[in-house]
Parts: C-alpha cells; structure tokens; sequence
C-alpha cells in the first residue's frame, strides 16, 4: 500500500485573527490593511492563514514578503516555517513528510527565497535596500510593519510590482504615526472604496494575551499604550504632541506633491521692519517639517 504525503498546519487563529480573516474571505478588496496591536501574532497569522493557503492551492504562485529590514522579513521563516508552537513543542509546519520524506519546501538561504513542491515561490525583500524589490509582479504582497516603511518606497518601488492580475497587497502593522498607511487605513473604511478594506485590532482582541505585558502596559505612558497596545493612530507618531486635530483651527493645506510650496495670503503684505521670530521643527523620520514665522 503505497503512502500518501499530507501537508498539515499546526495552528488555529484566535478569534481576533479569525476575525480579520473571515472579513477579508467575503471581501473582494485588492487592498487589506490590518493595523494590530504588539503581541498580536502578525506574522504568525499572515503566513499561516494569508501566504500559505493560496501557495499550496495554486501551481507556481509568487509571494513577495516585504520589511522594514531583512531580520523582520526572516520572520515567516525563522519563527514559523521553521518555527515551534509553544503550545504542543511541535513544529508548525513540517518541510518534509514524516510518513513518506516528500519535500513540501525549501529555503534557499542565500536568495531570501522559499521553493515550494508545486512551483511556487516566496521572495523575501527588505524597504532598507529598495533597489532588491524591484522586480516582476506578484500574486500576493505581503508588507509587513509597514508604518515603518518610507511612503517613497511603497509608490516608487512596492506598487509597480503588484501588476499580476487579481493581485492582493495585505498590508499589516502596529500603528506609527498618521502616514500613508493611515490614509490607506481610513480608505479601507470608506464603503465606496470597495477595492480596499481595513481591520483595527487592539491587544484585547487576542483572547490569551500575555498577563506580563497587560500588567506592564498599565504603567506605560497613555500615548504609547494607545499606539503600541491599542493599536491607534496617533498625531506625530505617538510622541509628545497629541490632540492636534482638537487644538487647530482653519482650513487644512493640502499638497498634491511633496515639492509644491505654500505661501500665506499676506505674506507678501506684511513690512520687513517688523521684528519676526522662526522656528523650524526639521521632520528627519516621520510627519512633516514645520516652520512657523511669527511677526511682531
């Protein structure tokens, strides 16, 4: 009697992760956006019930998985594939059948990739060195942490990869500051923008969440727990300067591009002998560099 290879996954999602998955199964959105608290199992979910299903399922499917740096974008392969569930000392997945030695994948260390028995393929890519995501289109594009992403590297390098047909960008990421995945995120809650669509999970949404970090979080300051554990938005990345949307008054500015200019209405009116005082906030990592002029 000849053996059968099973491929066979050790996980379930908790009901957070099933949550967000049942949501994107009876969506057709293009575009998914979760934002997630620390401690939430992203990668661990993404792999198991977003990457893997449609590797196995299609013949040759191309994955590409992208991070801030290479470390992060290991994760998928350092923490499941070859990773051990906590819960029962076993692996997560098996790269080989038990019963009969079949390969179901390969890790090809030196090209970042992931060889699969059926064709398919996962590239693993880093935003720190952009030039290596360029490249040919996907199927699926997994950006992982991407509020730590530059948005120069999401338009210029990411998104003209994703030029398969039918292909699906799921970005997933603890909150950094209201950034281009912010706007993502708020479209995703736009219902006339069926193409995108967006989940909120904060660490209470993880039924067994670690007791240490809800007993710690307690003592953290509120704007770091409400981004890192609540998964929210925050004006200026979470750092001293909150409420802004309460506090300012008047039209917003917009930009169309990053090098337009912008000048006050009476900018040019007001006298050179006035006494006027600047000051400049150079915005080196996040949010937006601001000068402001006062005249005495």
């Amino acid at each position: 009697m000849s053996k059968e290879a099973k491929f066979k996954i050790d996980f379930i999602p908790h009901t957070g992760q099933q949550e967000v998955l049942d949501g994107i199964m009876k969506s057709s959105a293009d575009v998914v956006v979760v934002v997630c608290s620390r401690g939430w199992g992203k990668t661990l979910f993404t792999t198991q019930s977003i990457a893997i299903p449609p590797t196995i399922k299609y013949d040759h499917f191309q994955v590409c998985w992208i991070a801030p740096n290479y470390k992060i974008a290991r994760a998928p392969i350092d923490d499941v594939l070859f990773g051990i569930n906590e819960n029962t000392g076993e692996r997560f997945i098996n790269d080989k059948c038990p019963n009969t030695g079949f390969t179901f994948f390969e890790h090809k260390k030196g090209d970042n990739e992931v060889h699969w028995w059926n064709g398919s393929k996962w590239f693993l890519r880093s935003a720190d060195a952009p030039d290596s995501i360029v490249s040919k289109g996907y199927n699926l594009i997994v950006i992982d942490e991407g509020a730590l992403i530059p948005k120069d590297v999401f338009q210029k390098q990411i998104l003209p990869i994703a030029r398969k047909k039918n292909c699906k960008i799921v970005i997933i990421t603890t909150p950094r500051g209201k950034n281009w995945v912010y706007h993502l995120y708020l479209d995703g809650l736009d219902a006339s923008k069926p193409r995108y669509i967006s989940f909120r999970q904060p660490w209470n949404k993880r039924p067994d969440y670690p007791q240490l970090l809800i007993d710690l979080m307690k003592d953290l300051p509120q704007h770091i727990r409400d981004q890192e554990f609540n998964a929210m938005f925050l004006d200026g990345g979470g750092g001293v300067f909150k409420n802004l949307d309460k506090i300012f008054l008047g039209k917003e500015i917009s930009y169309q591009s990053d090098t337009q200019e912008w000048f006050h209405p009476e900018w040019r009116s007001l006298s050179s002998s006035n006494l006027s005082v600047m000051a400049i906030d150079f915005a080196k990592s996040v949010d937006y560099t601001v000068i402001s002029i006062m005249t005495y």
